[in-house]
């Protein structure tokens, strides 16, 4: 039996595609691409600042 989460995320995935006009594989691509960008800058951060902004 399907849980209830794991059909949610099938639902925002989906709604992610039609909106985006990409497959999966593209918005997983575009999403991993934004999260390593976000901990590059973040450790960038940390070694100028010394610590977590």
């Amino acid at each position: 039996m399907t849980s209830f989460a794991s059909l949610l995320a099938y639902i925002k995935l989906e709604k992610l595609k039609f909106a985006h006009k990409l497959n999966h594989f593209a918005l997983k691509a575009k999403i991993y691409l934004a999260a390593s960008k976000a901990a590059w800058n973040e450790l960038y951060n940390i070694k100028r600042n010394g610590c977590v902004t």
